[in-house]
């Protein structure tokens, strides 16, 4: 929680940082290494992709392979592509499986427009060796996720404006205070949004 910048200390007391208290308004996260990497998913404009990550995490805990309906590793890696490693390869997964089960609804030129589902949800579950009902809990979660997480930055982003009047929407950070350099490739900003929350689990101590 310290080294996550979610609390300060006071007087050998420990208290809830800003932070804290709006990763605290994630209800449906468990783990505070997710709920630090939405909150930086927002820095590098992958919201979305960090909340199918997360939600996917959330629902199958520690064993990455309950989503399968093999547990023979080989059969995984022959049907997927899993060189940038177990996180992307779970958002490859969910986007592939939302494209097929769900009406999408996209905002171009002030209009909404709905990208039809492609369809054969079930059979291409199959093929892939995919859990279905899994992977529609999933995206119940993922729903709950992306609206909490649309909330929290709402508030903060009205709280900003209201600050300064010289404060403009597009130079809003969410509890940093400079702009990361974005990558073309959005894994890798992905990725750089997960470190913030995970780097805590790679430090070596000397």
């Amino acid at each position: 929680l310290y080294y996550l910048n979610m609390i300060y200390i006071n007087n050998n007391k420990a208290f809830l940082s800003p932070l804290g208290k709006i990763c605290n308004k994630l209800n449906e996260v468990p783990k505070i290494e997710l709920q630090r990497a939405m909150i930086s998913s927002y820095n590098y404009k992958c919201t979305k992709e960090v909340c199918a990550i997360v939600s996917m995490i959330t629902k199958l805990g520690a064993k990455l392979t309950s989503l399968f309906s093999t547990k023979i590793l080989t059969d995984i890696t022959s049907l997927w592509f899993v060189d940038y490693g177990e996180f992307i390869l779970l958002l490859d997964i969910f986007n592939e499986f939302v494209y097929r089960e769900y009406d999408q609804f996209v905002i171009k030129d002030g209009k909404k427009i709905t990208i039809r589902k492609l369809g054969g949800t079930k059979m291409w579950c199959r093929k892939y060796k995919i859990k279905y009902h899994i992977m529609v809990e999933v995206y119940k979660l993922y729903l709950e996720n992306v609206k909490d997480l649309e909330s929290v930055i709402n508030t903060e982003l009205r709280m900003y404006l209201n600050a300064d009047a010289n404060n403009i929407a597009e130079n809003f950070t969410l509890f940093t205070d400079y702009k990361p350099e974005l990558f073309q490739d959005i894994r890798l900003n992905v990725i750089r949004a997960l470190l913030d929350g995970y780097f805590v689990n790679i430090i070596e101590l000397h």
